[in-house]
């Protein structure tokens, strides 16, 4: 899928154009660490992690992968890389060392042997929207913007009950922001 593709997909499902979550989620720090092959041979994660808090503005209370992060496999000759951002290969291609095709790539191979110019072959891409993280954040936006009455007129005592686990939730809510 190149960028053109991207966009009007993301127009079709009613989203933004890029991803909500670019500067909280694990995922695109991860995808940065192991596109840049220069890196994992020499820098620890944790360290790279630290960087992108300090540096990147990631933000500290990021969003950390669900089910299977992204990976690298193999050497500096060959290896394959999956389970990526696709957001980084398509916007962020002047950080990445691997050469993604202009797609939005979720897994590339590379092999400096491949008969191409590039020397690399995009396995899968795809978009935001069909990322794990983004659907969490998603749900979660869904749930707490869903509103319910504080009161509710139903026989009762007095002609009205309070829904007692709204009332809750809002003194929550209320007690995070303002405390």
């Amino acid at each position: 899928m190149d960028k053109n593709e991207y966009l009007q997909l993301s127009k079709e499902n009613g989203s933004s154009p890029r991803c909500p979550l670019i500067s909280k989620c694990e995922r695109r720090a991860m995808t940065l660490y192991y596109e840049d092959s220069s890196m994992v041979q020499y820098i620890n994660y944790s360290k790279f992690l630290s960087a992108m808090i300090d540096e990147e503005g990631l933000d500290e209370n990021y969003i950390k992968c669900i089910g299977e992060s992204p990976s690298f496999v193999g050497g500096e000759s060959s290896f394959r890389l999956s389970n990526m951002c696709p957001e980084v290969s398509l916007f962020e291609n002047s950080q990445i060392t691997v050469d993604t095709l202009g797609l939005a790539a979720k897994a590339v191979s590379y092999d400096k042997y491949f008969k191409t110019p590039s020397k690399s072959m995009v396995e899968e891409s795809g978009h935001y929207s069909e990322c794990a993280e983004y659907a969490k954040f998603s749900f979660e936006r869904k749930s707490n913007s869903q509103t319910h009455d504080l009161f509710e007129a139903k026989p009762g005592m007095f002609g009205f009950t309070i829904n007692l686990i709204e009332l809750y939730r809002r003194v929550v809510k209320w007690r995070k922001r303002y405390h």
